[in-house]
């Protein structure tokens, strides 16, 4: 083939090669998961990071990717890999959105929350700091815990006189 036809494939061959490459990517993709990690494997370890995520281990202030890993008996590797492809998040902001959403539920659904220092709250979402907290709080709501909060307890007159 002359290195003119080479560079500028006729159209005839053209759609030939896209459909080849085409179905390449396809069987690759829908066996990368097959190839990367047994599918007994990705059942166990979904079902396992439901469980996690049901006894509310994510409060730990110690827990890590390599610790979870142990946790669910599995490897690191698989255990962000899962995280990413499942729960579309890297291992920090799966955590982060976790705890953030249970202090959030807590707050809601329990006046008595309302009433922690924010560093309490921090402590008990299993955050380092309280600035750490506040931060990532303000990043995923928009406001601060203390706003927040005061939001919850201006609206609560209104559910109750429903």
């Amino acid at each position: 083939m002359p290195l003119e036809q080479a560079k500028h494939p006729s159209a005839h061959q053209e759609p030939e090669k896209d459909s080849e490459e085409h179905i390449r990517e396809v069987v690759t993709k829908k066996s990368e998961n097959h190839l990367f990690m047994p599918e007994e494997t990705l059942q166990r370890l979904l079902t396992s990071l439901d469980q996690f995520e049901d006894q509310q281990l994510f409060t730990s202030t110690s827990i890590s990717l390599s610790f979870l890993s142990t946790h669910l008996h599995t490897n690191t590797k698989y255990l962000s890999y899962l995280i990413k492809q499942y729960k579309q998040k890297d291992f920090n902001s799966y955590i982060n959105d976790l705890r953030i959403n249970y202090i959030i539920k807590q707050l809601k659904e329990d006046a008595e929350w309302r009433k922690y220092k924010i560093s309490i709250l921090a402590e008990k979402a299993g955050f380092s700091s309280h600035s750490k907290f506040t931060s990532i709080f303000k990043t995923y709501t928009g406001l601060s815990p203390s706003v927040f909060i005061q939001y919850l307890a201006e609206e609560e007159p209104a559910s109750v006189k429903l």
